[in-house]
């Protein structure tokens, strides 16, 4: 019991009686008896806690960076560090933002207190394009981002532009083409009309004539 709360070694034993008992031994009697839940531990539960939003944020499919008041990194999982081209390996806890990526935003963000949301932010490092949301959480002095990679979306985009630009110079092209043939026939017709009115002119003359 005392192992399923995270207590494997006797320090780690706090005997902090938030959960209404003395001792940690004394709630893991209170368990094996059906007295008490193995859950109804203050420290086990913010370690439990603790854990899986270390595990919610590392696993996430967006970048997530946390930073302290002094821009300095508390948390960076591995999809902000691949788009922000910072290598996947070392720890960068208390290290300086503005070592590793442009912080600037983050440093208005906190000092204005407003949230703030950018898009289509260009990363020259790794020539990738982002989404970038910054979230002030001033009563735990910390700036929480969220940073979506949507490089594939905006080459999608661009490639859509060339296609439509491309498609619309090919018909203005053809569109002169073809007014251009329609006026070269039109001339060709003028012309073999007004040849065919003479030569019918000068027939009536001849019978006229006669």
């Amino acid at each position: 019991i005392l192992a399923k709360s995270g207590k494997l070694k006797p320090e780690d034993e706090l005997n902090c009686g938030t959960c209404g008992y003395s001792t940690c031994r004394d709630k893991a009697r209170a368990v094996f008896n059906g007295y008490a839940e193995i859950e109804i531990c203050l420290p086990y539960m913010r370690e439990r806690a603790e854990s899986m939003s270390y595990e919610i944020i590392h696993n996430s499919p967006n970048g997530v960076i946390v930073l302290d008041d002094s821009i300095r990194i508390v948390e960076i999982n591995a999809k902000a560090r691949e788009v922000l081209g910072i290598p996947l390996d070392g720890s960068l806890k208390g290290m300086p933002a503005m070592d590793y990526f442009d912080a600037s935003d983050y440093v208005i963000a906190y000092n204005t207190g407003r949230n703030t949301e950018k898009g289509k932010v260009y990363i020259p490092k790794t020539q990738s394009y982002i989404n970038l949301s910054i979230n002030v959480l001033k009563n735990q002095h910390i700036v929480f981002a969220i940073v979506k990679d949507i490089t594939s979306q905006v080459n999608y985009e661009d490639k859509l532009t060339s296609v439509k630009l491309e498609t619309l110079e090919t018909t203005d092209n053809v569109i002169k083409k073809q007014m251009r043939v329609a006026q070269e026939i039109a001339s060709l017709l003028g012309e073999t009309t007004a040849e065919t009115k003479v030569a019918l002119l000068k027939l009536k003359e001849i019978f006229q004539k006669e």
